[in-house]
């Protein structure tokens, strides 16, 4: 991930901004701004455009489900063990859907060591 990546990311966080404001907050083309935010797109960033008086984009916040996860291995300390992805989704009773999606995410993120199709392995 480059500066700029970094830059809109911590940006969009903050409040949606359009492309001109984002403009002159970075110093990049439009252009070259939509370039980037559809590379965060693909790195699996939910970067949506919102018209509400202007057009505007924004970084749609982590899922509940995402959230729900990452507090309940804190929590329960379950980093570098491995936790099964059915017994995550019964522990949390989220549907095993919506526990695999989460776990895509939190993935892409890089806070997994491991993922397989039945188990995870979390970094401290």
């Amino acid at each position: 991930m480059t500066g700029i990546h970094k830059k809109l990311i911590e940006l969009l966080s903050q409040h949606p901004m359009s492309l001109d404001e984002l403009h002159y907050a970075t110093g990049y083309s439009k252009d070259g701004l939509r370039g980037r935010l559809s590379e965060l797109r693909k790195q699996g960033y939910k970067i949506e455009l919102q018209v509400v008086e202007s057009k505007k984009y924004f970084l749609k916040s982590a899922s509940p489900e995402k959230q729900k996860i990452l507090d309940f291995i804190e929590k329960k300390n379950l980093y570098q063990q491995t936790i099964k992805i059915s017994s995550l989704a019964k522990a949390l009773n989220i549907p095993l859907s919506k526990i695999t999606s989460a776990l895509v995410e939190i993935n892409r993120e890089g806070k997994l060591l491991q993922m397989s199709n039945t188990e995870i392995l979390f970094k401290k």
